[in-house]
């Protein structure tokens, strides 16, 4: 077989490329396109058969919350109105693109029309027709405009649109849903998950406490001479084990530190001491790389030194030990040290010989790869054994003014006084002074322990919240905005483990006390302790995570706004909307079935949403975090999981909702992501803060790649615990994959459409970007470009710099500054040699042709059209404003480019000549200047 060629002309380029064998991924991804393709073959025919351009089309709906979604709005009844949504095939939107995209879906769906053909309650109007498409006639939110008096919706259309504006600030939408409603979510949230974290932190330390006590009581038994009597008079309960530490206060003898955490501290030692000791073997034994040897055996001299350190190591140990005085001590712990450097290195040698490898380069990486991990494990050493020092301290602190002789008699006589009956108390007595100290410094350290309680939950959910903060506004906070949340959240961490170890102590130490002020408070206690341990495990595996934290009650107010019932829109207020509760994205596959569709031809959806995977075998992912993961009538999952078939899924996980996929696309605040892969959420610290306490929107769900029987339910025991909090999961091959915000991989829903690689791409970008950095558009480059071998292009000229507002207007609105057009066209070429794509981009950016409510909007509003993303209230006003951006400015590319022309949708060709044509008639009007 001959050779290929070093280089490769053009023309064999492509022939070159086929002879690369496929992967299984890349099979099942072709097959799974082809099936899709297939299906809306027929839909495609019947839209494109009167057009000159036969080519596929597809249009993304970006993410940025409900600007996106109304700026979104406003662009695709422009294309309404010009006849344009019907010629397109896909619909791939993202966060708050999902909102308008999945509202649509809804109301073409025939779940919906059945519950508008039922019956009424009386005398209320029928909201909705029969059904509805995508055309100016039967398009759900209409397409009037005051820039088109021609144009006149239906009274239903204008109702649907109303409710719609009024309902802007979807979150807060009244009917007793108001800004109470969502701290309650908030605060029940918190409260779920302390509930369960609490106990079962408290029965861990309850069980490793009783194995401290179980330890002293072997080594009494085994060497009673090493500890003192249980009941020493000088420290009741205190073992000399803890002298140390211990003085003449009973309640510190509580808070001494336990066998078990002084064994993870001497760990912790070990391991630094380890450390120490390698690192300064690896400076003795480096050497530079041309001083290794090849030879395959050992030497007779390397061999002959590691007998010498064997012998070193063992010999004056075993000659001296009964010898050992000041004098000798220091010659044989020399003696060891020579000859265990010697052995290491005779090791060191033999290693890299067998490696075929520079042993000084072999060492290194070797240490850097172990102790890698034994940092890791070194940390939760320390963190465990620590635990003990700060109650003690505490305790010591508040005992040093709470135990004097006044406060001891008068806890006594307290003590005494419960234990007569008579008007006469006995006189406080030195041992129950004693006794009331303890109390005392008991009593005084309660305070310390509840600030410090609620201290470390304020910390973490501050954290948790300042993370969303950040993400919402996509602004570098600077240094202290990187480092105060997560030291936040690792006070949270620490502070819960402390607090729950000296609950244990405390439980331990009242259910064993036999004073008479502690008899009447122990029942209560020994019930509380142990009924809450059992509720807790209840919860751990029993509560559905994604049905008890914030991801719900987003879901419901993101469906009663966009997914309204016809009772609903019929009286003006958001309330119950059943038949979108339960709708199925499997169950829109009937508006794409040649046998069921009831209307027009409508854009097929594609869901994006980000699928958490950091275990990996491809670095690319492991790097990223994750990758797409799409919810579609057809298919469910991402290349490394697989698609499986929609309907298939349903049955194994149970339905996946369409109000359900619309939020999860939306869920901005979620751990371990953030904004196209970089972020504070991604955090370690933040994003384990978030897990705990469940304050995420994002969801887990079955992974379509594990075949076989339904899995089990998300709990917080699996996979909240084991993956989103020890790691043990986000896998390709976990049980459940984890979905957020798709902003989080690809903000413009590009990403499935060039894999599709369709003939013309529209993409209409409503994210906030006040100074058109295209954040999203230069990630989305890069994803297809790495992705998909495919570039993407802008001709010289007339590319992204058409979009900065730089024209400063003498007029109203002062001051402001406008872009030169609202979108730019470009091209993406395939290296596999496929045919290019045209992408038009549709920009949020300030244009002069505004409605004068708009300008005036403008005038009140200076960061519009890029107010941030936390702003999720929309009034009528701030609605109608960025709805009439989008109008006009899609309006605008329509005219432009003649999109609408005579013969339909215009060729590739046509669009690219049109758009080159502007950049002829710019220069011309230069000139003419």
């Amino acid at each position: 077989m001959a050779d290929l060629p070093m280089t490769a002309s053009p023309s064999t380029l492509p022939a070159i490329i086929e002879t690369k064998v496929a992967t299984p991924e890349e099979l099942h991804e072709k097959d799974v396109l082809k099936r899709e393709r297939e299906n809306l073959t027929w839909a495609h025919e019947q839209r494109s058969e009167d057009d000159e351009n036969r080519d596929w089309k597809g249009i993304g709906l970006s993410g940025g919350g409900i600007r996106s979604a109304t700026f979104s709005l406003g662009a695709l009844q422009a294309l309404v109105a010009h006849r344009l949504l019907t010629k397109i095939d896909y619909m791939s939107s993202v966060s708050g693109g999902g909102y308008i995209g999945s509202s649509l879906q809804w109301w073409w769906s025939k779940a919906r029309q059945d519950e508008a053909a039922e019956a009424q309650p009386a005398g209320k109007p029928t909201a909705a027709p029969e059904t509805y498409g995508a055309d100016a006639a039967t398009f759900p939110y209409g397409c009037g405009h005051l820039s088109d008096p021609k144009i006149q919706d239906t009274e239903i259309q204008k109702r649907n649109l109303a409710f719609l504006r009024n309902h802007g600030n979807y979150l807060t939408p009244g009917d007793g849903i108001t800004a109470l409603s969502g701290l309650y979510v908030v605060l029940r949230t918190l409260l779920i998950s302390l509930i369960v974290w609490l106990p079962l932190l408290l029965g861990l330390f309850l069980l490793i406490h009783g194995g401290n006590e179980l330890v002293l009581w072997a080594v009494q038994k085994l060497s009673p001479g090493l500890l003192p009597s249980w009941s020493s008079e000088l420290n009741p309960g205190y073992r000399q084990y803890f002298r140390g530490m211990c003085d003449d206060k009973l309640m510190l003898c509580k808070f001494a530190l336990p066998p078990l955490y002084a064994t993870a501290l001497a760990l912790y030692v070990l391991i630094v001491a380890c450390f120490v000791l390698a690192s300064l073997v690896f400076a003795l034994l480096t050497r530079v790389p041309s001083e290794t040897r090849s030879t395959s055996r050992p030497s007779l001299k390397s061999v002959a030194l590691a007998l010498i350190g064997l012998a070193l190591m063992f010999a004056p140990p075993v000659m001296y030990r009964h010898l050992i005085s000041i004098t000798t001590a220091p010659f044989v712990v020399l003696s060891v040290l020579l000859g265990l450097f010697l052995v290491i290195r005779f090791c060191f040698d033999q290693f890299a010989r067998v490696r075929r490898m520079s042993g000084s380069y072999w060492w290194r990486r070797t240490l850097e790869q172990w102790f890698g991990l034994t940092f890791k494990v070194g940390v939760v050493v320390l963190v465990i054994g620590s635990l003990p020092v700060l109650p003690y301290w505490a305790v010591r602190k508040a005992g040093e003014s709470a135990t004097p002789a006044s406060t001891a008699a008068k806890l006594a006589q307290a003590v005494n006084c419960s234990a007569n009956t008579g008007n006469n108390c006995a006189q406080p007595t030195e041992a129950s002074g004693e006794k009331a100290a303890s109390l005392a410094v008991s009593a005084a350290g309660g305070p310390t322990v509840a600030f410090a309680a609620l201290f470390s939950i304020l910390s973490g959910a501050a954290s948790a919240l300042y993370g969303y903060f950040s993400l919402a506004r996509k602004v570098d906070e600077g240094i202290a905005g990187r480092v105060f949340p997560p030291i936040g959240a690792g006070i949270f961490l620490y502070g819960t483990l402390t607090v729950t170890y000296m609950g244990a102590v405390f439980v331990f130490d009242v259910l064993g006390s036999r004073e008479p002020i502690v008899e009447m408070s122990k029942t209560a206690i020994g019930y509380g302790a142990v009924l809450s341990i059992p509720i807790a495990l209840l919860l751990c595996f029993l509560a559905n995570v994604n049905q008890v934290g914030l991801h719900r009650f987003y879901r419901d107010r993101l469906m009663e706004a966009f997914m309204p019932s016809p009772v609903a829109v019929a009286e003006g207020w958001s309330t119950y909307s059943p038949v979108a509760d339960s709708l199925n994205v499997f169950d829109l596959g009937s508006s794409f079935s040649k046998a069921t569709h009831t209307a027009g031809p409508v854009p097929y959806p594609i869901i994006n949403t980000f699928g958490r995977i950091v275990r990996d075998k491809d670095p690319k992912i492991v790097n990223r975090g994750g990758e797409n993961f799409i919810m579609s009538p057809f298919y469910v999952g991402s290349r490394s999981t697989g698609w499986e078939d929609a309907e298939s899924y349903s049955k194994r996980y149970g339905p996946l909702t369409l109000a359900t996929a619309m939020a999860a696309s939306g869920a901005a605040v979620n751990s371990n992501a953030g904004y196209i892969g970089t972020g504070l959420t991604r955090d370690r610290l933040v994003s384990a803060v978030m897990t705990i306490l469940n304050m995420r929107l994002g969801i887990w769900v079955g992974n379509p790649g594990r075949k076989g029987k339904r899995r089990r339910t998300p709990v917080y025991w699996s996979p909240t615990l084991t993956a989103g909090l020890f790691g043990f999961g986000h896998a390709r091959t976990s049980a459940f994959i984890e979905i957020s915000d798709g902003g989080n991989f690809e903000n413009l829903g590009l990403y499935e459409l060039v894999r599709r690689k369709l003939g013309v791409i529209i993409l209409i970008d409503g994210e906030a970007d006040a100074t058109i950095a295209l954040p999203a558009l230069v990630s989305a480059a890069v994803r297809i470009r790495e992705d998909f071998k495919a570039t993407l292009t802008f001709p010289d000229g007339l590319g992204v710099d058409r979009l900065v507002p730089v024209d400063k207007a003498v007029g109203y609105p002062a001051g402001a500054h406008f872009a030169q057009a609202p979108y730019v066209v470009g091209r993406v070429e395939y290296e596999d040699g496929s045919p290019p794509s045209i992408v038009i981009y549709l920009k949020a950016t300030l244009i002069r042709d505004l409605d004068f409510t708009t300008s005036g909007y403008r005038a009140g509003n200076p960061d519009f059209p890029h107010q941030t993303t936390l702003d999720q209230f929309f009034d009528p006003t701030q609605f109608e404003a960025y709805r009439d951006l989008g109008f006009r400015s899609a309006a605008l590319m329509i005219k432009e480019l003649t999109l609408a022309g005579a013969n339909g949708f215009p060729t590739q060709d046509k669009i690219w000549r049109n758009y080159l044509k502007l950049s002829a008639a710019k220069a011309a009007g230069a000139s003419s200047r």
